[in-house]
C-alpha cells in the first residue's frame, strides 16, 4: 500500500515539475519575442528615417504641406500686417 501512495505522490510531483518547466519555457519565449519586436521597431524607425532623408519621398509626403513660416505669413496677410505679401512659391498647388 505504501508503494502505491509513493507512486501517486511521485506522479503528482512530476506533473508539477512539468508545469514549472513549461512556464519557464513560456517566459523565455516571451522574452525572446519581446527582444525581436524591439529590434523590428528600431529597424522600422531607421528605415523611415532613411526614406524621409530621400528628397523625392519627402516631396511626395510633404509636397503640399505648408512651410513653417507659411501659416504666420497667411495670418499676417489676413490681418493686414506688414511684410505679409503672398509668396507664389510658398502657396501649395493641388495635384
Amino acid at each position: 500500500m505504501e508503494w502505491a501512495r509513493l507512486r501517486e505522490l511521485c506522479s503528482d510531483v512530476v506533473a508539477l515539475r512539468r508545469g514549472d518547466h513549461s512556464a519557464a519555457r513560456l517566459k523565455i519565449e516571451q522574452a525572446r519575442l519581446e527582444r525581436e519586436r524591439a529590434v523590428t521597431e528600431e529597424e522600422v524607425v531607421a528605415q523611415s528615417e532613411r526614406w524621409t532623408a530621400n528628397p523625392a519621398v519627402r516631396e511626395s509626403i510633404c509636397g503640399h504641406c505648408l512651410s513653417q513660416k507659411e501659416p504666420e505669413r497667411r495670418l499676417g496677410e489676413i490681418f493686414g500686417l506688414p511684410g505679409a505679401k503672398p509668396d507664389a512659391a510658398s502657396i501649395p498647388t493641388l495635384p
